[in-house]
């Protein structure tokens, strides 16, 4: 503390200096005396000077998936843009009654992730930010662990681009586990075994055949049950 201390005292003079100097330069533009004014103070040097690094910009991954999931709505392929403390992306696929709009999930909700090295498929427990009535048939955050209804589902195309990514979010890396065995049958939230694509050829009957029967008048609905 002494060390920084004196090293602070030392750099006040020069500080003081580059103070006034730009209280001289506004004034002048203030008056006309100049178009452009350039900042004479190069923090970055300045906390150098005191022995501060500047905080380095969060990293931000784009990675093209072929198949996101929200618990069992298919979203359809997209880019998810990675940051630190969100995940977002503009699905394909209208939001059933709302349309077209960015999904995210924010990283400090993230509870649990395990990657399939596989499948190339990460399934991530946490909190989506989407209309909740609008999705409540596919997706339910607080469901049972062994319900795919619960999770975020992302299909990457491989292994190295999935290192990537959990290079550059810290809480994603924190929560992960890996496995090497396809994920179960995940469209229909029971039993054991299955491909990947046969869940999703599953998972895209359910959706049609669901999105079909809210466009059918309710009486029709019910006689179709």
């Amino acid at each position: 503390n002494q060390r920084l201390q004196a090293r602070v005292a030392a750099l006040e003079p020069q500080v003081r200096t580059l103070r006034d100097e730009n209280e001289r330069l506004r004034r002048a533009a203030e008056g006309g005396g100049f178009r452009r004014v350039r900042q004479c103070v190069d923090e970055g040097a300045l906390l150098g000077g005191l022995g501060v690094k500047p905080k380095p910009k969060p990293v931000v991954i784009k990675k093209w998936c072929e198949e996101i999931k929200v618990g069992t709505w298919m979203s359809g392929d997209g880019t998810v843009v990675f940051e630190p403390d969100i995940f977002h992306w503009v699905p394909p696929r209208e939001v059933p009654g709302v349309g077209i709009v960015t999904l995210k999930m924010r990283t400090s909700s993230i509870s649990q992730a395990v990657f399939d090295k596989r499948s190339n498929v990460l399934k991530v427990r946490g909190l989506v930010e989407v209309p909740m009535d609008k999705l409540v048939r596919y997706y339910d955050c607080f469901a049972s662990p062994d319900s795919p209804k619960g999770y975020l589902w992302l299909t990457f195309q491989n292994y190295e681009e999935f290192t990537e990514v959990i290079k550059a979010v810290p809480r994603l890396k924190a929560r992960i586990t890996f496995r090497n065995s396809l994920f179960a049958a995940t469209s229909r939230g029971g039993g054991s075994g299955g491909s990947s694509a046969e869940a999703r050829r599953n998972a895209v009957e359910e959706n049609s055949s669901t999105d079909e029967e809210e466009d059918l008048p309710l009486s029709r609905r019910l006689l179709s049950r």
